[in-house]
């Protein structure tokens, strides 16, 4: 059961965050959160955040 909720809270906050930074391709984290666990879905979504906050904004003039 701590499994079940574990993957389905990990899916709210990666819906959530990622719609909030406009990610792309969030379903990739959440089938390796089913398919392999959250030891993978977890640390892969984090990591492509990192890249997302790191990258330089455009600024349109």
């Amino acid at each position: 059961m701590d499994v079940i909720v574990s993957i389905l809270i990990l899916c709210t906050f990666i819906v959530w965050e990622g719609s909030r930074l406009k990610m792309k391709n969030l379903w990739v984290y959440i089938a390796s959160s089913f398919l392999v666990g959250v030891s993978l879905g977890l640390p892969l979504f984090l990591l492509m955040r990192q890249r997302q906050l790191e990258q330089p904004t455009k600024v349109t003039t």
